[in-house]
């Protein structure tokens, strides 16, 4: 294998901005909040469940 290049992993994941709807994300913080999760945390769990979703409606 070649030389990696770029940056050293640190072992803390990037950080990615996003535009979104502010009351969406006042509704979103809330949602994790009331299931203990940080607002991230969460998002990543709405995220992959509606990616399953629309893989399971092209395979059915």
């Amino acid at each position: 294998m070649g030389q990696r290049k770029g940056r050293p992993r640190t072992g803390i994941k990037p950080n990615t901005s996003i535009r979104v709807d502010l009351d969406i994300l006042h509704q979103a913080r809330i949602a994790a909040v009331t299931q203990k999760k940080t607002l991230g945390r969460w998002l990543e769990e709405a995220i992959m469940e509606k990616i399953e979703r629309e893989q399971g409606r092209k395979e059915g």
